[in-house]
This record gives structure tokens, C-alpha cells and sequence, in this order.
């Protein structure tokens, strides 16, 4: 079936405001140009240069190669935002200025614009020093970042924003047609012109014959405008939990502080059968958020990690009201350090099914009775008492 002029309108239409909220994003959202540690952070760090580069982690320029790798690699995950900061191993003698590698990335899900810089900077005092590369304008201690464009983003980014919220629009326009041309078969008038017709099997005014339009029931639409709903519901429920993962929990006072033992631990997650054994757990401490929690768990010196005397299961669940995602990684530090488990930098994420169809039916079943209700409405304005 051809999209109606309406179809093709809303849709270009969409896609404008897309390509408006992306580019606000990427050029003037919250964050932009800052190069603090964002609020809503999710801290991971490589350790080893080779790992990094696996997972698309950003390389240090040729122009400043001379100051040495990266001694560490740390990955900062804001919503919209994702922060790399790296530390160069060249140090001056009186090791109290080091050189600093920063990258960020804005845009969501694909990268639209990037910054790079490397700055020189006082241990004691980060907000001492200046930028080294690109070289700022003479007389002045900071200058511009190095800007990359990324075409991808600029043009997937507002796609991907745009079709789910056209197809519950292009569903929701058939369903009040349905319902508009069942109203005037009621009144006896052509469900196609609103000629009126009495019990003709033609309309003489456009032509349509009776069962193409008096056989036409909304049902049908209504099942696919419910689907539709189901369908951005659930997508909705995923995103709402990925933000909720990315929420800086530990930067807040922790919520509990327990020695996590069976007849204490209720409600506590254990490691994931795909983690090795860590022994038996010590002290435990929790993060609350309405959208999210996060635990830390402590291991003593568990034998398939050498020289690890203690370790952290790090577990957090997100989404709202149910949890709808998990994501798990074993750490020696407890808020970044070497990732053992599952990759350097990583961590391993699942889908919990029960949360997920419950949030998806929390987040469909108002508008679904909200639209049951306007139908109603309309009947009984246009049709009188049913």
C-alpha cells in the first residue's frame, strides 16, 4: 500500500526534528566542550594498549607520539556523551607534570562529532598547564580541540529516531479512518466521500461500492496499532534501562553497607554462572537510583585471578518499575581497575524477559485505554447513545 500524502508529510516532517536533535546533541547538549568528569558516569579502564585497540578505543596522534603510549586507558560513559581520557607515559623530571590524551564522542547511538586534544598538566593541580596539541594560537595557553565529523551519525542518528514514532503515527491515522468510515456506514453515507447513499450497493458520487468500504472493520487496525504500541513500548523499556546503566551510582552516598552471608544477603545477586568461582563473599555495598542499583560485592583472593588478593563482583540492574537489564564484571578495584571478567573494559550485559514484558505492559496498557476511551468518545457524539 502507497503511503498517503499525510504518510510522506509526518514522516519528512520527523525526520526534520531528527536531524535537529541530533545536531543539537552533537554541537550544543549538555556536556559539550566540558572535559570534567560527567555526573552520570560509568568508569571502565584498559590497562593494555592491544586490548584497547579491539574495542575501537581512540589512538594518540602522530603529532605528539614523541611523548610516549598510554600508560592507562580510561573510558568515561555519559548518555549522549562517552569521554576517553588517556595518560601518556612521558613524564618531565620533576614528575610533577604529566601529558594527558583527551577524546570525546557526541552523539547517540552513532558517533556525530568528535574532539581530541592533548594537554599538559600539573599532578597536584589539573586545572594548571595547557594544550600541547593542536597547538593553540600564540599567546594563549588552550586552544581549540582537533574537530572529526562522522557522515554516519549525521545520517543514521535521525533514521533511527524518527521510524518508530512514524510508524505508530502512520498506524494510529489508519485506525481513526477505520473509525471515521465506520461512523458514516452507521449514518448511511459512502465511508469514502460521506456522500449520502441510503441502501445504494454504489456510491454515484465517487464510485466505491458498498462492501469496500462497509466490510472494512477498524478490528484489524487496532490489532496492528496495539502491536505498534507493544513494539515502542518494549524499545522504550530497553533504552529507558540503558540509561539507567549508565548512571554514576557510587558517586552518591552508598544505601547499604552489609556482610553479605546467606542470612543476610536477601535479595542480593550472586555471580553469573559463566563467572568462575570467587569464594566466599565479605562485605557488600549498595547504590539506589529510582532507575537503577548498583552492587559491590567483595572476594578474597579467588584462585583463577594470580595476584589479586581481593576482587569486586560489580552487578547492576536498571529499568523502571521492573529491572529490565543486568549488566556483571569481576574488578580489582572498586570503582574501575583491571577488568578480569568478562573482557579489559567491558562488561557483560543480559536481558531480564520477565521485567521487560512487565514494563512493556505498564507502558502500553494507558495509552492503550486511553485510545479505547477517545474511540468511545467519538461514538457516542457521533452516533447518539450506543
Amino acid at each position: 500500500m502507497r503511503p498517503s500524502r499525510f504518510g510522506v508529510v509526518a514522516l519528512v516532517v520527523l525526520l526534520l526534528l531528527g536531524c535537529v536533535l541530533n545536531l543539537y546533541v552533537a554541537f550544543d547538549g549538555p556536556g559539550v566542550d566540558s572535559y570534567r568528569w560527567p555526573d552520570l558516569a560509568l568508569i571502565s579502564i584498559h590497562h593494555d594498549e592491544e586490548a584497547a585497540a579491539q574495542y575501537w578505543w581512540p589512538s594518540v596522534p602522530e603529532e605528539v607520539a614523541h611523548l610516549g603510549k598510554p600508560n592507562d586507558w580510561v573510558q568515561v560513559d555519559k548518555v549522549l556523551i562517552r569521554t576517553y581520557s588517556f595518560n601518556l607515559g612521558h613524564r618531565e623530571p620533576s614528575k610533577e607534570v604529566e601529558y594527558s590524551l583527551y577524546e570525546q564522542h557526541f552523539g547517540w547511538p552513532f558517533t556525530v562529532r568528535a574532539t581530541k586534544e592533548v594537554v599538559r598538566h600539573q599532578r597536584t593541580d589539573w586545572n594548571a598547564g595547557g594544550t600541547v596539541w593542536p597547538v593553540p594560537p600564540e599567546g594563549e595557553q588552550h586552544g581549540p580541540p582537533a574537530i572529526t565529523h562522522r557522515p554516519l551519525g549525521l545520517i543514521l542518528n535521525p533514521v533511527i529516531y524518527a521510524i518508530p514514532i512514524w510508524v505508530v503515527v502512520m498506524v494510529t491515522e489508519r485506525v481513526f479512518v477505520a473509525m471515521r468510515r465506520e461512523r458514516r456506514n452507521r449514518l448511511g453515507l459512502c465511508g469514502v466521500c460521506a456522500y449520502e447513499i441510503g441502501g445504494l450497493s454504489i456510491c454515484p458520487e465517487c464510485g466505491t461500492a458498498s462492501t469496500d468500504w462497509r466490510m472494512r472493520s477498524s478490528f484489524g487496525l487496532w490489532v496492528q496499532m496495539l502491536v505498534a504500541l507493544l513494539a515502542l513500548s518494549m524499545t522504550f523499556s530497553l533504552a529507558m534501562a540503558w540509561v539507567g546503566l549508565k548512571l554514576g551510582l557510587m558517586d552518591q552516598e552508598m544505601d547499604e553497607v552489609v556482610q553479605v552471608i546467606e542470612d543476610q544477603a536477601i535479595g542480593w545477586p550472586h555471580p553469573p554462572e559463566t563467572i568462575p568461582d570467587l569464594g566466599d563473599p565479605g562485605l557488600g555495598y549498595r547504590w539506589d537510583h529510582w532507575m537503577a542499583t548498583h552492587y559491590e560485592i567483595e572476594y578474597e583472593e579467588p584462585a583463577w585471578i594470580p595476584d589479586a588478593p581481593q576482587v569486586y563482583h560489580q552487578a547492576r540492574f536498571a529499568g523502571w518499575p521492573a529491572f529490565t537489564l543486568r549488566s556483571d564484571r569481576v574488578s580489582d578495584s572498586f570503582y574501575s581497575g583491571t577488568v578480569h571478567y568478562p573482557a579489559p573494559g567491558q562488561w557483560w550485559y543480559r536481558v531480564l524477559p520477565f521485567g521487560l514484558m512487565l514494563n512493556t505492559l505498564v507502558y502500553t496498557l494507558p495509552v492503550w485505554v486511553l485510545l479505547l476511551c477517545v474511540r468511545q468518545a467519538l461514538i457516542y457524539w457521533s452516533w447518539g447513545m450506543p
